[in-house]
């Protein structure tokens, strides 16, 4: 039986955005950590990622202004990764930043004793707050003007941390002036660009992705042998599943809205309102495909659970996993009948480490079905 060994890593002394800070370990002093990323369901956008790490704080190590400590300073906005090293090989599971710091004296742990509790967020947070600057005139597809974007940021995201391999790349964007809020620029070239069902996110190393989606289909979650085992898994038949008056908007453009009659008059209105697009055509191409998918209810797997504990073999497909990667579900319903066979894909996740032993950790997935296409391909 195998499992990973955990670490944490602090770039004490690091600014936010350097590519290869300086960090220390600091995994003897966790007690427990979580976080999690990305969204509830295919049609939201992906919002901040975050978490926490719990440290034991008996001497102060971990309270910021406390000159002895070994970690000073103690900064928000320093560099943190939880990370894993499974058969020799570290991976990153989560890369964030110190959002707080805040120690705890409670009369549980007597006069002696103190925890911290470090809170952590991702890049996206940083984009909501922070500004690009620049006048940007030339005509750039989606990913050389992201890449544009995050050059003009007021804090640079390295290149390094960049992977926008195969992101789709069909529209332009022109003129772009003046300040503009980051994360918001970030979302309106990915939603103008939505030929496309593609977020751009960050991934568990802290990368900026932008790609198309990972499809690992051959990784079969189930409950059979020969399956990787869940614990919990969840399928959903409900009116969240229902749109039937959609309205999509391009920039710059007309309202496109469409709507369907049998919907209405079984379920009475449902509306969606979005924006997508680069014209008032794509907007309402993207209109439309989102009306077929979500006229009427049907059952979608809305999310699983696992615990690899000494599973190897879970250990060494759940450790990769992240957002937009595709995979098999399969359940055999207890009253029997056919396998129900599902190919979702991940948009959310949460990792849940009560004590830093691989045995306590809990992984959960949210998943979304994909959009069907048209038969004539992508709008």
């Amino acid at each position: 039986m195998a499992a990973p060994t955990y670490w944490v890593r602090l770039g004490a002394a690091a600014n936010p955005m350097d590519a290869s800070p300086t960090v220390s370990d600091i995994t003897p002093h966790v007690r427990s950590m979580s976080w999690g990323r990305g969204r509830s369901s295919i049609l939201d956008d992906i919002g901040p990622g975050g978490g926490s790490v719990r440290l034991k704080n008996p001497i102060r190590w971990f309270e910021p202004g406390f000159g002895a400590s070994p970690y000073n300073p103690l900064r928000c906005m320093r560099p943190v990764n939880i990370g894993c090293n499974w058969l020799g090989t570290d991976y990153s599971l989560f890369y964030g930043f110190a959002e707080a710091w805040n120690v705890e004296w409670s009369p549980r742990y007597g006069q002696a004793y103190a925890e911290t509790e470090l809170r952590l967020v991702d890049a996206i947070a940083v984009f909501a707050n922070n500004l690009y600057t620049g006048n940007f005139g030339s005509t750039e597809n989606a990913v050389v003007r992201i890449g544009t974007i995050l050059n003009q940021a007021t804090c640079i995201f390295p290149a390094a941390m960049r992977d926008l391999s195969g992101g789709v790349a069909t529209n332009s964007f022109g003129l772009m002036g003046g300040l503009g809020n980051v994360w918001a620029a970030l979302q309106f070239i990915v939603q103008a660009n939505s030929t496309s069902d593609q977020p751009l996110f960050i991934d568990r190393r802290g990368y900026v992705v932008y790609k198309p989606m990972v499809v690992s289909t051959s990784t079969v979650f189930g409950d059979s042998g020969g399956e990787l085992p869940y614990t919990a898994l969840s399928q959903s038949y409900d009116m969240d599943q229902v749109y039937n008056y959609v309205t999509v908007t391009a920039l710059g453009g007309t309202p496109q809205t469409v709507q369907d009659a049998t919907s209405i008059l079984r379920y009475r209105h449902r509306m969606y309102t979005g924006a997508g697009g680069i014209s008032d055509a794509t907007a309402l191409a993207r209109a439309n495909l989102i009306l077929t998918n979500y006229k009427e209810p049907r059952p979608v797997m809305q999310g699983f659970q696992v615990k690899p504990a000494y599973n190897s073999a879970l250990w060494t497909a759940s450790i990769p996993l992240d957002l937009e990667h595709q995979i098999t579900i399969k359940r055999r319903p207890p009253g029997g009948g056919v396998v129900i066979v599902a190919q979702p894909k991940i948009v959310g996740l949460s990792w849940s480490v009560p004590e830093p032993h691989p045995a306590s950790t809990v992984i959960s997935y949210d998943l979304a079905e994909l959009l069907a296409l048209p038969p004539a391909g992508r709008v």
